[in-house]
């Protein structure tokens, strides 16, 4: 991918994720987990996160499996600080992306 693309792509992440988005960071290895964060505050590409809790989608379970969403505005944990990358934000293993309350991820707790 060349600077321009990156350009754009960063470029699209910041139109994105203003205060109130919500981002999905699904990690792991023989399993799938997904956390959830809200933006607090953004001050230019840096952003303030909170960790938020998510519901299981009724009727999406399966064995040691299911489906997540969301639950804006249900903080647990306390803020910290993150940059807007053209992949999102950086996470430990990977990038949070955006998406929406309504939208389901999918989560395996199979190992």
């Amino acid at each position: 991918m060349g600077e321009y693309d990156k350009q754009i792509r960063l470029q699209e992440m910041l139109d994105c994720i203003q205060v109130g988005a919500l981002l999905c960071y699904q990690w792991g290895y023989d399993q799938t987990n997904n956390d959830f964060y809200q933006v607090v505050e953004r001050r230019g590409r840096a952003v303030i996160l909170r960790a938020i809790g998510s519901e299981g989608v009724p009727g999406s379970a399966g064995f040691m499996c299911e489906d997540r969403r969301p639950i804006p505005d249900k903080f647990i944990g306390e803020p910290f600080r993150k940059i807007i990358g053209p992949w999102g934000i950086k996470m430990a293993h990977g990038h949070a992306q955006p998406t929406t309350a309504e939208k389901s991820h999918y989560c395996s707790w199979y190992a």
